[in-house]
């Protein structure tokens, strides 16, 4: 571009551009565009192969977030059957209510690439060499990224179904008791949503506790408040006759700061979005805030994802002065000293690195020296194991499937908590991955107290472009448990 003016209206110029040419071709090739949809969708419908399809069970730990995932398929217009009866499927019994997606249907292909465990080929720029950089993910597999129960069926079953017509929460069962009556309401942790409606009741004034240990039959982490301030919702929302069990008590909404660098940062973006939709207490902060000691009204601080050296250095010389900038070592000493004075910190990815070095935490990151030839993973699922014993992770299960793109792998050097550990074998998920080796028994997800505070060390994507649903609370339980008393 030679220079000059570029303004508004020369983008949306350049868009009707763009526009109307897609639909005079359009217009030009209307038959061979017609005749070429009715082939490819008559070919998927004859389709004879395996695998059949996937069944979703409808007894699920999450059903609001399975929901989301199927209302995915369905914006797909992807084809989703209800079963009327039980039914068996490559030798599993499946419960009446339970969801099935067909793969001989016009959008099959589409619901396949989505649900199916992807086998990444081992590709080199040449025999021996570097791994070949792909073009994004190598895996997709929304019900690892979300935490759902889906099952591939390899072959052909008989089954009485119905073609949904709208999807509903209601297709999804729960698989924990209903009301029990009385006065205290409870929300149990294993579901998403039961962030949100904390994150609303704190909003307006309420006052939230949550269980230190299991009582009868709700488990740790379980939101308890007083009076009847919410319907029951089956397997998350009931009322109870007394507040039993060991509580402690939120009184208030976090105030989280969520760092924005005049340096772009997708991920940023992606947990902004998050933020806004479940209601979290957040405003951004900048550069200029961290020079100028702006943090103390923060509880929690949210470093988000951002490649070097942007992360270090912002955007440069060549830009104004007060956009210059990033993390440098004045602005990590404020985060230092807020850590110290009781803060909570949450640095995601490849924000640890600097973190750890200016910190002095006890704590290594194995992976940072290693070439690709030897350690890979451009966006893999893998196996963690996480200690329940942790408050993080209440609300989880015991191993979740964790996003890894090109993150850090931790080695703990003194004192510090291991949340969530890599397996011995079988770490891959969904993806590809060079020198899985290298993962075996190291931490992704590490507990550091830093002073009065607490720095806590993602070693993956937990809200990675908001799919990766099922790892979502290992963020909401870190910042609302920063004001458990």
């Amino acid at each position: 571009w030679p220079g000059g003016t570029w303004s508004l209206r020369d983008i949306v110029e350049y868009d009707k551009i763009i526009a109307f040419a897609c639909l005079q071709h359009a217009a030009k090739n209307r038959k061979d565009w017609v005749k070429n949809f009715y082939r490819i969708h008559k070919r998927a419908i004859e389709r004879n192969e395996s695998p059949y399809g996937f069944v979703i069970p409808s007894t699920q730990r999450d059903p609001f977030t399975a929901f989301e995932m199927m209302q995915v398929l369905e914006n797909g217009l992807v084809e989703i059957e209800r079963a009327l009866d039980d039914f068996v499927a490559d030798g599993k019994e499946y419960a009446a209510g339970s969801l099935i997606v067909k793969l001989n249907q016009p959008y099959g292909g589409y619901a396949k690439t989505l649900l199916e465990v992807q086998e990444y080929p081992d590709l080199r720029l040449y025999p021996g060499g570097p791994p070949k950089r792909p073009y994004d993910m190598t895996a997709q597999t929304l019900p690892l990224q979300m935490g759902v129960r889906c099952d591939q069926i390899e072959k052909e079953f008989e089954v009485k179904s119905e073609l949904i017509s709208e999807l509903s929460e209601k297709d999804f069962a729960s698989i924990y008791p209903h009301d029990e009556g009385g006065e205290w309401t409870y929300i149990r942790p294993e579901t998403n949503k039961a962030y949100k409606m904390v994150n609303d009741l704190l909003e307006s004034g309420e006052t939230v506790y949550r269980l230190e240990k299991e009582a009868e039959d709700l488990p740790v982490g379980t939101f308890i408040v007083k009076d009847k301030l919410l319907e029951p919702i089956s397997g998350v929302v009931g009322h109870m006759k007394s507040s039993y069990g060991a509580l402690r008590m939120i009184d208030r909404a976090p105030k989280v700061g969520l760092y924005k660098s005049h340096a772009p940062s997708t991920d940023e973006g992606w947990t902004r979005f998050i933020f806004e939709n479940y209601n979290i207490n957040f405003e951004n902060f900048s550069d200029q805030d961290l020079r100028y000691d702006r943090l103390s009204k923060y509880d929690v601080i949210v470093l988000p994802q951002n490649r070097m050296p942007m992360l270090v250095d912002g955007l440069g010389k060549d830009y104004p002065t007060e956009y210059q900038g990033g993390l440098g070592e004045k602005e990590l000493r404020e985060l230092l000293e807020f850590t110290k004075n009781g803060g909570t910190l949450l640095a995601f990815d490849n924000v640890c690195p600097e973190v750890i070095k200016h910190f002095y935490l006890p704590v290594e990151d194995i992976v940072k020296s290693l070439p690709d030839e030897d350690f890979y993973i451009p966006g893999s699922f893998l196996r963690s194991v996480l200690d329940l014993r942790r408050p993080i992770t209440w609300g989880m299960e015991r191993e979740a499937s964790i996003l890894f793109l090109r993150s850090p792998v931790f080695e703990i050097k003194g004192e510090a908590f291991p949340v969530g550990k890599y397996p011995g074998e079988e770490i891959l998920l969904s993806g590809w991955v060079l020198g899985e080796h290298h993962l075996a028994y190291r931490s992704n997800l590490v507990e550091v107290d830093v002073g009065k505070g607490k720095v806590y060390l993602y070693g993956m994507r937990p809200q990675f472009r908001a799919q990766a649903r099922g790892t979502y609370k290992l963020v909401f339980n870190a910042i609302l448990n920063s004001l458990l008393k």
